[in-house]
Parts: C-alpha cells; sequence; structure tokens
C-alpha cells in the first residue's frame, strides 16, 4: 500500500514538472537567451485574456524605466517646483510618470504563448534604438525652444512685447518635458543631452520676468469727469500700455485690457491698438450705492499669462473716477406674478437698484416701473440626496410715463433657482436671485430724463 502511494506521488511531480516545462523560462526569469538584459528591456504580461496579457508586458518595461528615474527624481522636482510652476510633488511625480508612457515607443511583442487558458506575452525594447528616439525627441524640443527664446528677444527689439511675452510662455511650457526627458536620458545612459548646458528654465523665466517688470498702463485722458447715470461719460476714457526702459519707450499693440466698475461687473473687454492705446465711452453707474459717483477699474488681462510672471507688473490697473449729476426722477413700482399678487422679494431688490442711482421710489411718482414674473426653462435633476427642482425666471420690466401711458423703455431682470422640496420653493428661490445689470438698468432709468 505505501509502495502505490509513494508511485502516486512521484506521478504527480513527474505531472508537474512537465505541465510547468510548458510554461515559457522568461514568464519566470525576465531573461531570454536573444535578448540580453544589456541591450534590451523585458516586460512580461500573463492574463487569461491575451489583449490584457500583452497591455500589461508593455506595462512592465515602462515600469521598469519609471524606477530606472527614481533616482533622478530630487532633482528634477527641484527644477520642476522652481517660481512656484508646479505646486506639488505629486503633480511633477503625474509629469513624469505622463512624459514616461507617452515616450516608450518601439516596444515590440516577440512572443505570445498560451497554456492551461492563460496567456504568456514576452515584450521587447531594444534600449540603443530607445535611447536614439529620445534624444531625437529632445533634440527637436530644444531647437523649438531655442527658436521661441530667440525670436522673443527679436521681438522686444521691435517693440512686440505682447508676442514677446507669448513666445517666453511657450518655451516656459515646453522646457518641463525636456528636463523630464534628460533625467530619463541620465538614468539610462549616465550621460545628459548634449545641449543640455544650452537650456535653463530659470533662465528663461529670469528673462521674461525682466520684461514684465518694465510694462505698466497709465492714465491718458477722461479721468475725474461728471455725467449723469446711465448715460455715456462726456469725453472717452484712454489709457496706455508701454514698456519703459532707459534705453526704449514702446506702446504695446494687442495687449489684452478688461474694464469693470469696482463692484466687479464688467464693462469692457479688448486689446491696445497699435500704439498700445485702449479708448472707450464708458457708462456713468453709481458704484457707491448712494449715487453720487463710480469707479472703473481698467487693468491688463493677465488670464493668459503665468502666475509667477504676473506678480512682476509694477502697475497692472488704473482706477477712473467719476461724479454723478443729481436728476430729480421718481418711480413707483408694481411687480406681480401671473396670479397678480405683489412680489415684495422683486419689489424690494428693484427699489434698491433705483436708489443706487440716486432717485426715488414713492406710490405717486410720475414714472412707472411695471413687471409680472414668468417661469421659463425648469427641470428635474436627479442627485444622490433626491430629486431637485430647477427653475428660470424672468420679469419683462416696462418703463411707463403715467400722464400719456407711453412705454418708454424695457428691459429684462432673469433668476434661478434650485430646491430639494418642492417647485415652488425653487420659484421663490429664483425670484430672490433676480439679477440685472447695473449699467443697462442705469441706462433703462435714464430713459425717463428724455
Amino acid at each position: 500500500m505505501a509502495k502505490s502511494i509513494f508511485r502516486t506521488i512521484i506521478y504527480f511531480i513527474l505531472l508537474n514538472t512537465l505541465v510547468l516545462a510548458k510554461i515559457p523560462d522568461w514568464a519566470t526569469t525576465n531573461k531570454h537567451k536573444k535578448y540580453p538584459s544589456s541591450r534590451y528591456f523585458l516586460g512580461v504580461g500573463i492574463s487569461e485574456e491575451k489583449t490584457i496579457a500583452i497591455d500589461m508586458a508593455r506595462v512592465d518595461i515602462s515600469s521598469q524605466i519609471q524606477v530606472k528615474i527614481e533616482s533622478e527624481m530630487e532633482a528634477l522636482e527641484q527644477e520642476l517646483t522652481q517660481d512656484n510652476e508646479t505646486s506639488s510633488s505629486a503633480e511633477v511625480n503625474f509629469k513624469i510618470k505622463s512624459t514616461v508612457s507617452a515616450t516608450v515607443s518601439g516596444i515590440e511583442i516577440v512572443e505570445i504563448m498560451q497554456e492551461k487558458g492563460k496567456y504568456y506575452v514576452l515584450a521587447v525594447l531594444n534600449k540603443e534604438k530607445y535611447l536614439s528616439t529620445l534624444i531625437g525627441e529632445m533634440d527637436g524640443i530644444f531647437h523649438k525652444t531655442d527658436q521661441l527664446v530667440k525670436d522673443a528677444r527679436l521681438m522686444l527689439k521691435d517693440g512686440k512685447i505682447f508676442s514677446c511675452i507669448k513666445n517666453f510662455t511657450l518655451a516656459g511650457e515646453i522646457i518641463p518635458e525636456y528636463y523630464i526627458k534628460n533625467s530619463l536620458l541620465v538614468a539610462l545612459s549616465g550621460k545628459s543631452h548634449s545641449k543640455f548646458n544650452q537650456l535653463s528654465k530659470s533662465g528663461i523665466s529670469s528673462e521674461a520676468r525682466d520684461i514684465m517688470a518694465h510694462i505698466e498702463i497709465n492714465i491718458i485722458s477722461g479721468n475725474n469727469q461728471e455725467g449723469f447715470s446711465g448715460k455715456q461719460l462726456p469725453d472717452p476714457v484712454q489709457v496706455k500700455v508701454e514698456y519703459k526702459t532707459d534705453e526704449m519707450r514702446a506702446g504695446i499693440s494687442s495687449f489684452p485690457i478688461i474694464a469693470k466698475y469696482s463692484n466687479g461687473e464688467i464693462l469692457t473687454k479688448s486689446t491696445t491698438n497699435s500704439d498700445g492705446f485702449f479708448i472707450f465711452n464708458p457708462t456713468a453707474t453709481s458704484t457707491d450705492n448712494i449715487g453720487e459717483s463710480g469707479e472703473i477699474i481698467v487693468g491688463l488681462d493677465l488670464s493668459k499669462i503665468p502666475e509667477n510672471l504676473k506678480t512682476s507688473i509694477p502697475k497692472a490697473e488704473v482706477a477712473i473716477f467719476y461724479k454723478l449729476k443729481k436728476l430729480d426722477l421718481q418711480f413707483s413700482l408694481h411687480i406681480t406674478d401671473n396670479n397678480g399678487n405683489v412680489l415684495p422679494d422683486i419689489e424690494n431688490k428693484i427699489t434698491s437698484y433705483i436708489t443706487d442711482n440716486g432717485f426715488t421710489v414713492i406710490d405717486d411718482a410720475p414714472f412707472s416701473i411695471v413687471g409680472k414674473l414668468s417661469v421659463g426653462k425648469e427641470k428635474t435633476i436627479d442627485s444622490p440626496m433626491g430629486n431637485q427642482y430647477y427653475i428660470e425666471t424672468s420679469v419683462q420690466l416696462n418703463l411707463i410715463e403715467r400722464k400719456s401711458g407711453d412705454v418708454l423703455s424695457s428691459i429684462k431682470a432673469r433668476g434661478k433657482g434650485l430646491d430639494m422640496k418642492s417647485r415652488s420653493n425653487a420659484i421663490l428661490k429664483a425670484q430672490k436671485g433676480i439679477k440685472l445689470s447695473k449699467k443697462n438698468f442705469s441706462a433703462f432709468l435714464q430713459k425717463a430724463s428724455k
């Protein structure tokens, strides 16, 4: 009996050995005679699905290259996080992994075997070819960056300052990829790119900041005027964006400008003309909430400028002030819903808009503002907390001369409301959220003065 059991054990051992022998050696050793590790990266993937096994083999090679670059991580992180252009180590790591993933080209699938329902895949990457491709990519990035910087310097001499800044900005965005690829190159070959010392991220940033430090915006005319609320100021406002050094003074063309009232409402967006001037005709609107004065902030639109460059500008905005002439205009209000119910929330809001312009609300005024609330778009939104009711409302306001009954002007106010409990609550929120452009409303009220 014992001999029978022993023979059975030996049989199963031999059987398992034969089965295991069918699994390729490279699947467990990560070595292959045809593809020595001195010349190739080897990646292995094992899965019940062929496509997954192939992907795993490719990822295995990318992971090995990622490990190779870890020794270069600290220096690379310092380079990429300078000037606050990258906020964290996690972001640097993400950039590196993304670049490694995008850079690893030339992986070949050289063997695929299937055994007992599993696929065994061997992928290889020729190190010499990979390094040659990597160097070629770095050559391309270097030449592109170098040309951007050279062109930027020529643009500066020609007075094309904004175009110059854009070039420096583009160069700064490209350089991190060049540094990451160079760290890969050092990790794999022990040598930096041949032109690595000729390209400095900090140098480019410093040069760009120096240019920004000589840009400023100044008021040329149109400050401290007096005008009626709701009407254009008598004279246009004129500002100029300039680049000024001891050797050079030039207006900057095509620089984006944004003008807004001091309450945040945007008045206009545009760009400077060929001589660096920006001229516009603002509507006088009260921003002091008592109807006596207004303020407009005109500034450089830096939305597309890197954060580390924005702070270099010594004077990025100017303030335009004006006083409002008094008009003794009086208005009555009557805002209702479709059922004729008075809506005090909306009436109170419209009252505040009127008094902000320095005018009065009384019942027997010569001018009436009449409006009726209507419900427009509405829908039910599914959410993890349950259904939510979304409502959009509007009020068509008509300015009416009481004596003649003529409609002098019209304007529409809109509001949005969202509530989980009921549609009616959403409508109430939309009523309370009714908004108007103060500039447009001031112009609407001015029709009573004609």
